[in-house]
């Protein structure tokens, strides 16, 4: 896993070797590597975070003939893929990275069809000095780019790009739309960020770029087969599968460790972990938040402990120290495309985790999103069933931006809703696809590969394993969220991923497989309560961007926010006031 900035240019200027190298150090302090064709101005530089083959050999660029390849990524078929190419090629390493140009070599853009992993990919033609930017199924991993008149930049993150335009004495120009999409819908939504003219690579797809004329191309849709199973075939399947690609997950030439909360998700993936790894090998982590640990979750730890022999450590995190150092800390989020408090607290796990040498970890991300996980996915059931789907979409969109005011973001919804109606499926199978594609690898992903890479460790998502995916997608619906009618009981009682809950029915205790998900985050209402000097501060600043806010208004409701008592006006006061403050600390320091 590692990091990559870059550079074609029509232009003389000062972007060097050294300059670069100071960009992505933390997504791989290892070793790095710079190729630079003066003919054509284009300038790479990598750095390596060591997985697979932690020799010399393993470092990139990688050049054969006419092409050169640098990637971010972990291949989990790299050795099946190898196979078919080593009668042909020399390889001189054991990595992942290096199949994958001989792959290139040999079936050009379709080497895609051939992996499966998570990856972002820059592939660089001598000859024709064109450029390719390919992102993986999911966007698991991230990758963005800039284009004007005679400049193409890119990178693994923003930041660096936004670093590179400074170089260049580029003026940074904001991008409104995509920063109001950000304050008002939840998470941004579209491929743009929040400065114009950088961009997003969109989750199954790849650019080209050749004479500074850029082509987008789809390589990968999810779809639906036409053959069926029945309830017990299709718990086989997935326990199955789940097996195979768990197995895949635990490739590596470093120890890996699994974040464990105690639920449903991360506890599947540590059984099926014991099953393929070495019990010495297989190290769990769980997060005790300031010491609110519940007494449930140390039971099923204590249970996972007691039954299949891993080894657990306790991490203390206090979410005092979350807030303290943000202006430090606010580069976590990058393009800052979500403002989910993960970031943060991701943070200052991969922090720890850093200091003991952890390299590779395991989290239980895409779950939710495949198996009906979330409350939205009830608006396929009835009653709401019946509702035309502009409602069903309005309700969507509150769920998961809290935003009420609909007259004053009527086109940021009439965006959202015209995506979401775009999408051929039934209703259920809206929401997947669009939690699949859009929310996750602008949202929830990013608060993964974000705070964990800033601090040199790799995340993996076995749940998003594309094969995975494409045989829970073709499980009938009914087996993921039960019944017939949206179950107003199922706070008490789950009904959502209900086959995947009869998987580890089989394994664990009731009070795990029934355990509602719980992730490794804070509650925003907590940290403005600590704070409210320092935001207040902030949104009051004559130089704050407030959105469509009164600002007496938004700094009034800093003292009116709860941490219980849920009160709808209340809580989208708090959320745009949460964003407003992110916002305007990274506007400043971008």
């Amino acid at each position: 896993m590692c990091g990559f900035s870059g550079i074609i240019t029509n232009y003389q200027n000062n972007i060097d070797k050294n300059f670069l190298s100071t960009l992505l150090n933390h997504r791989g302090p290892d070793m790095n590597g710079f190729y630079e064709d003066e003919n054509s101005g284009f300038k790479l530089f990598f750095n390596r975070l060591s997985i697979q083959d932690l020799s010399k050999n393993g470092n990139q660029p990688f050049i054969y003939k006419n092409l050169v390849l640098v990637a971010n990524c972990e291949i989990y078929n790299f050795k099946n893929i190898k196979s078919l190419l080593i009668d042909k090629y020399e390889f001189k390493s054991e990595t992942d990275s290096e199949v994958l140009i001989y792959a290139y070599k040999e079936w050009g853009d379709k080497f895609l069809d051939y992996l499966e992993g998570m990856f972002s990919i820059v592939i660089y033609n001598k000859e024709d000095k064109s450029i390719k930017l390919f992102r993986d199924r999911f966007g698991i991993k991230p990758l963005y780019y800039f284009l004007d008149d005679g400049n193409f930049i890119f990178s693994s993150e923003f930041l660096p790009i936004v670093k590179i335009l400074k170089k260049l004495n580029k003026v940074l120009n904001f991008n409104y739309q995509s920063i109001n999409n950000f304050i008002y819908a939840g998470y941004n939504f579209e491929s743009s960020t929040n400065i114009k003219n950088i961009y997003k690579v969109k989750p199954s797809h790849f650019i080209s770029l050749k004479n500074f004329e850029i082509q987008e191309i789809k390589y990968w849709e999810l779809k639906k087969n036409k053959k069926t199973f029945n309830f017990d075939e299709s718990l086989s399947i997935i326990e199955n599968q789940f097996n195979v690609t768990v197995k895949n997950h635990l490739i590596s030439d470093v120890p890996i460790s699994i974040l464990l909360s105690g639920g449903l998700d991360s506890s599947l993936i540590t059984y099926f972990s014991s099953l393929n790894e070495n019990q010495e090998n297989l190290s769990t982590i769980t997060i005790n938040m300031d010491n609110e640990i519940s007494d449930s979750e140390k039971r099923n730890i204590s249970f996972l402990k007691k039954n299949f022999s891993i080894k657990n450590e306790i991490l203390n995190i206090e979410s005092k120290n979350i807030i303290k150092d943000i202006e430090k800390n606010i580069n976590v989020f990058d393009d800052l495309q979500s403002a989910d408090a993960g970031y943060l607290t991701n943070n200052e796990i991969a922090k720890k985790l850093s200091n003991s040498n952890c390299k590779v970890v395991l989290v239980g991300d895409g779950s939710d999103e495949i198996f009906g996980g979330y409350s939205w996915f009830g608006l396929s059931k009835f009653p709401f069933s019946i509702l035309n789907e502009n409602i069903k979409n309005l309700i969507y969109f509150y769920a998961i931006s809290r935003t009420i005011n609909f007259l004053k973001i009527k086109k940021i919804f009439n965006k959202f809703n015209q995506n979401i109606k775009n999408i051929s499926e039934s209703y259920f199978d809206k929401i997947c696809k669009n939690e699949l594609f859009s929310q996750l690898p602008n949202n929830y992903l990013m608060k993964v590969d974000k705070p964990f890479m800033k601090n040199s460790i790799e995340a993996r998502v076995p749940y998003l394993d594309h094969k995975f995916v494409e045989n829970v997608y073709n499980i009938s619906n009914n087996f993921k969220l039960k019944g017939k009618t949206y179950s107003f009981s199922s706070f008490k009682k789950p009904n959502e991923k209900f086959i995947l809950r009869q998987v580890a029915k089989k394994k664990f205790t009731n009070e795990i497989f029934n355990t509602k998900k719980k992730g490794f985050s804070i509650s925003t209402s907590k940290l403005i309560n600590e704070n409210k000097d320092l935001f207040f501060e902030v949104i009051n600043d004559n130089k704050s961007y407030i959105g469509f806010e009164d600002k007496k208004k938004i700094t009034d409701s800093l003292y009116k926010v709860k941490e219980s008592k849920y009160n709808p006006i209340l809580k989208n006061r708090e959320i745009v006031l949460w964003k407003l403050f992110l916002f305007n600390i990274w506007k400043a320091n971008v």
